[in-house]
């Protein structure tokens, strides 16, 4: 059997029909915002065929249709990148501007909204090749990628971005962007290396853009986002509004492991958000943070510890104000101070400020046997002294 393809003729004979066929089009899609919309005209059979979007819209439409032409209005679709679409639809050839990646992720965008899903695989290719588009819009690239099951890759390069850089995340200029599902599977991310007040900070920004934005009362740039001494002037609804809006999301923040000063310039005015025990335990540690805490909130810091070794804690260093709170259920909960020593082989000294860290002490549980213990680094002790830390970069 022979076969002849005659497929560069047809798609050259439907784009023709696309551009000269308005006389018997039934269709009339308008594509952009009032000053700069366009009209264009389609045929629903091409549509049916071509597109699912399409011909899930005009099922219900031409069931109805008394024979006039059908309109569909798609305001938030960019005129020329629409055209695009349809002749992609009618020539099956896509043409877009590859060293323009503002209009390649706007496309992106389209192509995602019509599930046009043969362009969405080209175009993720395309993106993962030069990445610049996706870093430039990151929270919404990974809203998009973690929604749709095609974009497997896509969401993988993001995951990995986020452990590696998460400040790509967290100072994107479109995190205010976020669902608030993507916002919680990002927070419950154990591997995430953000300190508790970055964290607070940008689900403050994100909550008070969420709450506040369809009455336009506060927007990501306002000075209530920006400027926390504002919330003084806060009616009482609008902190039981913000409430509402991250009650899923405080129970996230590790309170313990922000520093004093942090807590009382940044948490402490969002107070009444903050489920008053949990806010009052919180801030007795910080005050009082050489006695045992009687608190019986949540605290998720920390899995509860099940014994610790004595030989293995030492002393606090000299002038601080204690070493080990407790909470109840819960473990212990670290000063700034502690001091450590026991058999890793060596004589190791360190000090766990309870807020970062960088590196598991050791890979075996025996007979090391405190839980979740956090640090920066197990370092050697030199002459009796505790030395510096080494910053983050200087660690393999």
């Amino acid at each position: 059997m022979v076969i002849y393809s005659f497929a560069t003729k047809l798609s050259k004979d439907y784009i023709s029909f696309y551009e000269n066929g308005k006389e018997c089009a039934d269709v009339i899609i308008r594509a952009g915002r009032e000053g700069s919309a366009e009209e264009f005209y389609a045929h629903s059979f091409v549509l049916l065929i071509r597109s699912t979007y399409f011909r899930k819209e005009l099922k219900g439409i031409k069931e109805n249709n008394d024979g006039n032409k059908i309109i569909i209005e798609k305001p938030d679709i960019n005129p020329k990148l629409f055209d695009k679409i349809l002749r992609y639809f009618y020539g099956g050839n896509l043409e877009f501007d590859e060293k323009n990646p503002k209009e390649m992720f706007e496309f992106f965008l389209i192509t995602k909204e019509l599930n046009v899903s043969e362009l969405l695989d080209v175009l993720q290719n395309q993106f993962l090749k030069s990445p610049k588009q996706i870093y430039q819009n990151f929270s919404t690239t990974l809203q998009i990628s973690s929604s749709h099951g095609s974009f497997k890759k896509l969401h993988e390069f993001c995951l990995k971005t986020i452990e590696n850089s998460p400040e790509i995340i967290f100072k994107s200029k479109d995190f205010n962007l976020l669902n608030e599902d993507t916002l919680l599977v990002l927070l419950q991310n154990e591997k995430l290396k953000v300190e508790e007040i970055e964290k607070w900070e940008s689900i403050i920004k994100w909550g008070i853009s969420q709450t506040f934005a369809e009455t336009g009362s506060s927007s990501s740039s306002s000075p209530a986002v920006e400027n926390f001494a504002d919330v003084s002037l806060w009616t009482r609804d609008k902190f039981r509004n913000l409430s509402n809006t991250l009650k899923k999301f405080i129970p996230l923040i590790k309170f313990y492991n922000i520093t004093p000063e942090d807590f009382y310039e940044k948490v402490k005015p969002f107070k009444k958000i903050i489920e008053k025990p949990l806010f009052e335990d919180i801030l007795k540690y910080h005050i009082v943070s050489s006695k045992k805490l009687d608190s019986t909130t949540s605290k998720p810091t920390s899995q509860p510890s099940s014994q610790a070794n004595k030989s293995i804690i030492g002393r606090p260093r000299q002038g601080s104000s204690g070493m080990i709170g407790n909470i109840p259920n819960h473990g212990p909960v670290f000063n700034g101070a502690l001091y450590l020593k026991g058999d890793f082989g060596r004589e190791y000294g360190s000090i766990c400020k309870g807020n970062a860290y960088t590196v598991r002490i050791r890979d075996i549980q025996v007979p090391f046997l405190v839980e979740e213990l956090e640090v920066y680094q197990v370092i050697k002790e030199i002459h009796g002294s505790i030395p510096q830390f080494p910053s983050p970069s200087e660690f393999s």
